[in-house]
């Protein structure tokens, strides 16, 4: 799949991040279609939306990054600790193990993509806050997705 796509994936619970980090937004409607059907794969969008946020607030706050970081030592960095608060830290940690179970054993089901990505959604609403300076009233209350994610919710209202 193209990079530009992510861009246009619409999704039902991260649209507040596209003004700012469009390739989020993408990400979060991408697991969102992929939660029911495809939850590994869902687990692993989630990760890779993680790392894009972690990736972030590093440039942003130009903290120092620890050489040839990978996600736990990027997450467990004390500059980066130090400006993120433990619940949150504690959401990217429960994103980045299931992302590993999903990447390297192939495991996830359906449940855990759907905590995950309340998780997520719960992690971009703390990052639109803090630095996009919006407000959680901008952020619409997370919906569990139905399968097929905001395609078919559309669809359903075609109908």
């Amino acid at each position: 799949m193209h990079l530009d796509s992510y861009h246009t994936m619409k999704s039902l619970n991260f649209e507040f991040l596209r003004p700012k980090w469009p390739e989020l937004a993408g990400l979060g409607g991408f697991a969102e279609s992929y939660a029911h059907h495809d939850p590994v794969g869902a687990i692993l969008k989630l990760r890779v939306y993680c790392e894009q946020i972690v990736d972030w607030i590093h440039h942003d706050q130009r903290l120092p990054k620890p050489f040839q970081a990978n996600l736990n030592d990027l997450l467990n960095n004390q500059p980066f600790r130090d400006v993120v608060p433990e619940v949150v830290l504690s959401k990217l940690h429960a994103i980045r193990m299931e992302g590993n179970r999903a990447a390297h054993g192939n495991k996830g089901d359906t449940t855990t993509a759907l905590r995950l990505l309340r998780e997520a959604y719960n992690v971009g609403r703390w990052v639109f806050v803090n630095y996009a300076k919006g407000s959680v009233d901008d952020c619409s209350a997370f919906v569990e997705p139905p399968q097929g994610g905001v395609e078919s919710v559309q669809q359903r209202r075609e109908k």
